[in-house]
């Protein structure tokens, strides 16, 4: 998997995952698959979460109405994975 080949070759100092909505729980599996196949003792973690404003267009089916821009609330998380100095 390419996340542990950048932090087992030290090519990068760290490595972040981001996951957005439906994909956090993804995230969250890749960082701790990373994290077991480097062995858990040796990759340090800092999670962070925040919630996040997206925008979507709405087009109206109606031709003579304007497009809309409707504002939406999405989490986000945000999972920083480093191999501890020895």
């Amino acid at each position: 998997m390419r996340a542990r080949k950048l932090l087992s070759e030290r090519r990068y100092a760290s490595i972040t995952i981001h996951g957005l909505g439906a994909a956090i729980g993804q995230a969250i599996r890749l960082a701790n698959t990373v994290k077991a196949s480097l062995g858990d003792r040796q990759v340090e973690s800092e999670v962070s979460t925040e919630t996040i404003t997206l925008y979507d267009d709405v087009i109206s089916d109606d031709p003579t109405k304007d497009t809309e821009t409707q504002a939406r609330q999405n989490s986000a998380i945000r999972i920083k994975l480093s191999l501890k100095k020895q």
